[in-house]
């Protein structure tokens, strides 16, 4: 090994990027992004976003779950990184506690409240985010002085639900920049000449390079 590193190290720098761009995707034709992908998923978690999974069929028939994200990039307008995801009312109801405009119109709906939520995000240039809650309807039988007083809570949890949801928006937008940002740096490093060397020395490879230029 330190004569092959002695002679890798006395080769001309163009021979050694030759070499190294020979390789330089040898780090990345396989699913590099694995533990981008769980990092993500355990922080996503940590702040009650669930993301979800899809099932993958392999070559044999054999199915298995992997998260729901994709990306395209890095270099090319447009790129970026999406992910499926939903969170569920207790979280919901957690992020609701920290705000007293949101504590306060959730206190007056805690046994009928029902939340539910779910988005896909591409980047920063499209979004989609949709979510539900269902709220009690005004009582028919009540007089109808109580029902306008209904209808009127129920108007005034719709515009703080809206705010708070776009709030909501904005950070789920920013989790998925995130984890773009976070593949590019992954991907940088994997086919940078540092990675791609390590990898060639670990699997003798240039040994082989060595031997054919040397033979040439």
């Amino acid at each position: 090994m330190d004569n092959t590193r002695e002679r890798w190290d006395a080769l001309d720098k163009s021979d050694q990027e030759r070499i190294l761009d020979k390789h330089r995707d040898i780090n990345v034709d396989y699913d590099w992004w694995d533990d981008v992908y769980a990092d993500f998923v355990m922080d996503m978690q940590a702040i009650g976003i669930q993301v979800d999974t899809r099932t993958v069929r392999t070559h044999k028939g054999r199915t298995y779950e992997e998260p729901n994200i994709s990306f395209s990039g890095f270099w090319s307008q447009g790129d970026g990184a999406a992910f499926a995801g939903r969170m569920y009312y207790a979280d919901i109801a957690a992020r609701m506690e920290k705000k007293p405009e949101m504590k306060e119109m959730q206190a007056r709906y805690t046994a009928d409240l029902d939340c539910h939520m779910g988005w896909h995000v591409r980047s920063n240039n499209s979004m989609s985010f949709d979510y539900g809650y269902d709220l009690p309807e005004p009582d028919d039988d009540a007089p109808a002085l109580r029902q306008i007083a209904q209808r009127q809570v129920r108007d005034e949890f719709d515009k703080v639900m809206e705010v708070f949801m776009k709030e909501l928006e904005e950070e789920v937008k920013g989790h998925a920049n995130q984890l773009y940002k976070n593949l590019e740096k992954e991907y940088e490093y994997q086919t940078s000449d540092e990675a791609v060397l390590e990898t060639l020395f670990a699997n003798d490879m240039i040994e082989e390079e060595l031997n054919e230029l040397e033979s040439a």
